[in-house]
């Protein structure tokens, strides 16, 4: 049964990467397995797909669902899924994953630069927000991470402001 789930949901996807199938520019998904870092790309990069991209997202999506399948809690893998997922521009997806994964590894950074930015791309800037400071305690240096939060909290204070 949960073969015909995968397999369906593999499907799936791969109509919806024909169909957003365009003009990306092409990415590089070599993540190696066990490896918790994930490249979390702007929702930019899902107006598009070119056709060896759209393959190489369908193939990762597959493998990583079979990994999730075999494992729920296996976090590099819920990782990788939500950074396909973005990647399609699957956001409300994508954060489930990325949710998922920092459920399981309260500190994964990763996870946390995840789920701010399905928020930011969303519009929940207090999601963002929240995400984002709590990557400020867990790694007070990180390099570009003040310049983000800052940008964050622009935005939201410029939702507040009345026009």
């Amino acid at each position: 049964m949960r073969y015909l789930i995968v397999t369906t949901l593999a499907v799936i996807a791969a109509l919806a990467v024909a169909v957003l199938a365009r003009r990306a520019p092409t990415l590089d998904l070599s993540v190696p397995e066990g490896d918790e870092r994930v490249v979390v790309v702007s929702s930019q990069a899902a107006t598009g797909l070119d056709g060896k991209t759209s393959s190489a997202l369908v193939e990762r999506l597959q493998k990583m669902l079979l990994r999730i399948d075999r494992d729920p809690k296996d976090v590099p893998a819920l990782l990788a899924l939500g950074d396909v997922q973005l990647r399609l521009g699957r956001v409300a997806e994508a954060k489930g994953s990325f949710d998922r994964a920092l459920a399981v590894a309260p500190d994964s950074t990763s996870a946390l630069y995840g789920i701010a930015e399905c928020c930011r791309v969303t519009g929940d800037h207090p999601g963002e927000l929240a995400a984002l400071r709590k990557l400020q305690r867990l790694r007070p240096a990180e390099a570009g991470l003040q310049k983000r939060l800052m940008a964050a909290e622009s935005a939201a204070a410029a939702r507040k402001t009345p026009h």
